[in-house]
């Protein structure tokens, strides 16, 4: 994991900065305070320092930073190397009284032995799995000191700054409490993205010391000037703005071509946390707990296959694979289908490509993930460099309250109907997240497994208003659907229509996002089958007002409530109701209730790696009458044997 070095001045506020870097890396802090507590100044500095940090950091003293004892991700905060520097050139004999002295062999020898244990030091934190943020004073400002100790000491910080700075991946100046980027990079032998962006400094809706940053992040960063155009080809976006009187959409961020270099050393920096390579349980999805010939009840996709009217598009659309996809066909009809304009409206391939295109082109202050939900969205934003804060549902019925989510917020993901609880929420209560200024992200992948979609927000005229949208370039158009600014919905053809193979999703958003989105992502990344697929859905949908989903999702919710019925039965099984084509339930051993129903040929869905979930959790695909009543069957034989030797 990297190392940032945060430098500054005497009460130049270098601490606070340091503060907020390891606050926003979104893992436990334990901050290492090197000054000794018996000096009655340095204990009161320490007692201040430590009142304003949150209270869950770890706040430990020792005399050596290289002796604390970390866990593995934890982040440190080395908050000074000055009183180490001054301990070590005592123990080296380093100190004299003398106005003059030169080192000699021996001293250079021992002022060398100190530099070799700061670059020891800068080593083992670029090496370690946690992000360290050192702070050090920035020395030789000012008179150059009478007495041969302090300069010895100013030479030595001096090239202690220096030793850490080259193992930094970020180097941070702060003067008068303002940071400035010095240097954003990575170490030989890492292929990571830049840290920060200057384009925003600390100010902002964040505030106080511990408030949430701007994570923006991109291998590009323009200089300091005007705002930067918050799209990728603003010379027609920005006509047709300036001509309907639209502002600015709020988080999104793009360049120029024109805009000229990178990043100016002295800009302004938005302090990120360096980019994780490690997501921990975020990527591992259903598909991945399946062993061969087992009976396939962790991936949440409708069993069967696609109708045969869908089959027949996609095999007709084998005959144009020479040609390369064209997917403005299925654009218009999506957009047909939902009453949008074109230009809203983006084929995708699958719902995950959407977030992560998402995650490229939005540049939150703070994004939000309501949990637990579906990992992909957080992964997305991870991975493009962005702090993610986590709010939750309700944990006793996973309802949606938006309360949860900071008002500060400027991109929200939530999903509806939501994957593993299965929990539908109102629309009214969706929309409850929307602000001004803040970009919400709908989730609708399993709507159409409520029959009719009374809850969709993906429609351009309200859920259940006969009334079509306003016409483009409307004061009402312009507001987005429904009303809602910044709203847009994600969904796909995979669940319900069982196309998880072929990738089918699109994407309903503001035409700013929608552009922007096209302007970043890969060409032909939308398949032939995938569009005709698409295509084919939103005609044959718009013709019948959606007969067909509606016929199967009623299927879908018998056998669901009849395997609801059974898992409620058993002892120790809490099941969770659900609007979709899975059952989130709770056993007393998730663990030995997995591996007991893999001895009997059948896979579920291990929940803990969605956040704010157990491993006791399960969640399980409804499938046909008779395999349903086979999980049942097995789930009770597992339980009681558990029951019998001792399980919980």
């Amino acid at each position: 994991m990297p190392l940032v070095l945060v430098l500054g001045g005497v009460r130049s506020g270098k601490s606070k900065v340091a503060e907020r870097i390891a606050a926003a890396a979104g893992e436990p802090v334990c901050y290492l305070a090197t000054g000794s507590g018996s000096d009655p100044e340095m204990a009161e500095r320490i007692e201040r320092h430590r009142a304003r940090r949150p209270a869950g950091w770890r706040t430990v003293e020792r005399d050596d930073p290289g002796s604390a004892r970390l866990a593995a991700r934890e982040t440190l905060l080395l908050d000074g190397i000055a009183p180490w520097l001054a301990r070590r050139m005592g123990e080296e004999g380093l100190w004299t009284e003398e106005a003059v002295a030169p080192l000699g062999h021996e001293g250079r020898a021992a002022y060398e032995r100190v530099l070799g244990s700061v670059r020891a030091l800068a080593r083992e934190a670029a090496e370690r799995p946690g992000l360290t943020v050192a702070v050090a004073d920035e020395s030789g400002l000012g008179l150059v000191p009478t007495g041969a100790g302090t300069r010895r000491y100013l030479d030595l910080a001096g090239e202690a700054t220096q030793a850490l700075a080259e193992r930094a991946e970020q180097v941070v100046l702060v003067v008068a409490g303002q940071p400035i980027d010095l240097a954003h990079r990575s170490p030989p032998g890492r292929d990571r993205p830049a840290l920060g962006d200057p384009r925003r400094s600390l100010e902002g809706p964040a505030a106080g010391p511990h408030a949430p940053l701007d994570r923006s992040v991109g291998p590009e960063r323009p200089t300091q000037g005007p705002p930067v155009p918050p799209w990728p080809d603003p010379s027609v976006l920005e006509g047709r703005r300036a001509a309907e009187g639209q502002p600015d959409p709020p988080v999104l961020a793009g360049r120029r071509a024109a805009e000229g270099p990178s990043v100016v050393p002295g800009s302004p920096v938005c302090l990120a946390p360096p980019a994780l390579a490690d997501f921990g349980q975020l990527r591992v999805h259903g598909d991945g707990m399946i062993a061969p010939g087992q009976l396939d009840f962790a991936v949440n996709v409708v069993a069967g296959g696609p109708p045969e009217w869908l089959r027949e598009a996609m095999v007709s659309a084998l005959g144009r694979v020479g040609a390369y996809p064209d997917e403005r066909e299925a654009v218009a009809a999506l957009a047909e289908r939902h009453d949008r304009g074109p230009d809203e409206v983006m084929a995708t391939n699958g719902s995950a490509e959407a977030f992560w295109l998402l995650a490229s082109v939005l540049r939150p202050c703070r994004a939000v993930v309501v949990h637990p939900s579906f990992t992909e969205p957080e992964a997305a934003l991870r991975a493009a460099g962005h702090r993610v804060d986590r709010a939750f549902r309700d944990p006793r019925d996973f309802t949606l309250d938006p309360s949860v989510v900071p008002e500060e917020a400027d991109l929200v993901v939530v999903g509806n109907p939501n994957n593993p609880t299965g929990t539908v929420d109102p629309a009214a209560v969706v929309t409850g997240l929307a602000r001004p200024g803040r970009v919400l992200v709908v989730d609708e992948a399993f709507m159409e497994l409520v029959p009719g979609e009374p809850e969709s927000l993906a429609g351009g005229a309200a859920p259940g208003s006969p009334e079509r949208r306003a016409a483009p370039g409307s004061p009402e158009r312009r507001a987005g659907p429904h009303g809602i600014p910044g709203l847009v919905v994600v969904r796909s053809l995979t669940k319900l229509w069982s196309l998880a193979g072929v990738r089918a999703g699109y994407l309903l958003a503001p035409a700013d996002v929608v552009a922007a989105a096209r302007a970043v992502r890969q060409p032909w990344s939308v398949n032939g089958l995938a569009c005709a697929a698409l295509a084919a859905w939103a005609r044959r949908t718009a013709a019948s007002g959606g007969a067909e989903a509606t016929a199967m999702a009623e299927r879908v919710a018998a056998a669901r409530a009849e395997l609801s019925e059974g898992l409620a039965a058993l002892p120790g099984l809490r099941v969770w109701p659900s609007a979709a084509n899975f059952l989130l339930v709770r056993v007393p051993d998730g663990e030995a209730a997995r591996a007991g129903l893999a001895e009997r040929g059948i896979a579920v869905r291990r929940a803990d790696t969605f956040p704010g979930l157990t491993g006791d959790h399960l969640r399980v695909a409804v499938r046909c009458p008779d395999d349903n009543r086979r999980l049942v069957e097995a789930l009770d034989e597992v339980l009681t044997r558990l029951a019998r030797v001792g399980g919980r």
